[in-house]
């Protein structure tokens, strides 16, 4: 079983989770993109990895969706982007934003 550590800084809360979207693909191209149009594909991003989950989130149902670790499909344009204290960029989603966790592992 992976071990995933939490390097952001932050620790989701309530029904919050925490999760770093996978990284866009990027093709060779003549145009380049400012940084911040980089950033908001991360928003569109539906594939990301599960890093930490509040203690809240799945509280209702009989089973957790995902655990840290899982990568997990996301509803587009939800939740909010920040910037941890490792330099990586993070999502925070509601618990509900969870729709499928990928079988046979990562």
């Amino acid at each position: 079983m992976q071990t995933i550590e939490n390097n952001s800084g932050w620790r989701p809360a309530g029904r919050a989770v925490l999760v770093l979207p996978d990284e866009v693909v990027k093709k060779d191209s003549l145009i380049v993109m400012p940084s911040s149009i980089a950033d908001r594909t991360k928003m569109m991003q539906d594939r990301a990895t599960v890093i930490a989950v509040g203690s809240e989130a799945w509280h209702e149902e009989r089973e957790a969706r995902a655990k840290p670790g899982d990568q997990v499909i996301l509803a587009a344009f939800s939740g909010y982007l920040l910037q941890g204290d490792d330099g990586k960029l993070y999502r925070f989603v509601n618990e509900r934003d969870v729709f499928a966790v990928k079988e046979g592992g990562n």
